[in-house]
């Protein structure tokens, strides 16, 4: 979330509702979900706090990495309905 700022401070045109509510929806998505199981788990013994630790950074890794590698599937998906249609 402290990136998604900067990014806003920085570029104040890039910060408008629906850019806010994708960013909002890709974290309840994912970093939520994992966070509320993993605690869990882990208060009930099932993981370790390493664990615990592995899953949500993997969770923030896996939420940052879906933009880069989404976007240019999606230009060319763009290009081609373009050409059919």
């Amino acid at each position: 979330m402290g990136a998604f700022l900067a990014g806003a401070i920085l570029d104040p045109g890039w910060f408008n509702r629906e850019t806010l509510d994708r960013v909002r929806a890709t974290l309840l998505l994912t970093i939520v979900r994992v966070y509320f199981l993993s605690t869990v788990l882990l208060d009930r013994g099932v993981i370790s706090s390493a664990t615990f630790t592995a899953l949500l950074l993997m969770a923030v890794a896996s939420t940052m990495l879906t933009v880069p590698m989404v976007t240019p599937r999606l230009a060319k998906l763009r290009a081609l309905v373009g050409k059919r249609g």
